[in-house]
């Protein structure tokens, strides 16, 4: 996808470009010394514009509106996202809203990335489980529930496909519908449809 694409330069304010022309800039290690041409990374004007935020080796996170992800898991949607109405949570045994969707998945199941992001947080929830936050840029961010042996940590950069952890055995919120992925999208702390 061309949005994925585009990289920021770490230090934009020392990189020498022709205005006249898009370059790829020859990034310097905090020695000052060029390091290798293949590492260099491409800055547009156009990326602080759409405001691009920083990730990991100068990769710019620029999930937008628009923007797709990929299904991290191979199962089914057990429970549909649903905002606008309640949907019956069978373990619950009552009917509430749901702020993202949960996947049907085999426990130890490879976990991938469903777009590219900078992990925010991980934490243990009662709901969810070991749980992992990405920021993908733009106010964007993607929460991942019921995993186990989780391979990231804060601050750790993960490309789109890459995986970074397994499905764990379902909480007991979770019990009748079995072992599943939580996958929640937010924009600006509000949750989004993930397949719309």
């Amino acid at each position: 996808r061309k949005d994925e694409e585009k990289t920021t330069q770490p230090d934009r304010a020392t990189a020498q470009r022709d205005p006249e022309e898009e370059a790829v800039a020859e990034p310097e290690n905090e020695a000052g010394t060029l390091v290798n041409a293949e590492d260099a990374v491409v800055y547009t004007p156009e990326d602080e514009e759409a405001g691009a935020e920083a990730g990991a080796e100068g990769t710019a996170l620029m999930f937008q509106e628009g923007s797709h992800i990929t299904w991290p898991v191979e199962g089914n949607v057990i429970l549909d996202y649903s905002m606008d109405g309640t949907i019956y949570f069978p373990t619950l045994k009552q009917y509430k809203c749901n702020p993202a969707l949960v996947l049907a998945a085999t426990s130890g199941e490879s976990v991938k990335a469903a777009a590219a992001g900078m992990v925010s947080r991980i934490y243990n929830d009662p709901m969810t489980g070991q749980t992992v936050v990405m920021n993908l840029g733009n106010g964007y961010e993607l929460t991942y529930g019921q995993l186990q042996e989780v391979t990231v940590s804060e601050g750790t950069y993960v490309a789109e496909g890459e995986i970074f952890a397994k499905i764990a055995e379902p909480t007991r919120y979770y019990a009748v519908e079995g072992s599943n992925l939580y996958l929640k999208l937010t924009k600006d702390g509000v949750p989004v449809n993930p397949v719309s």
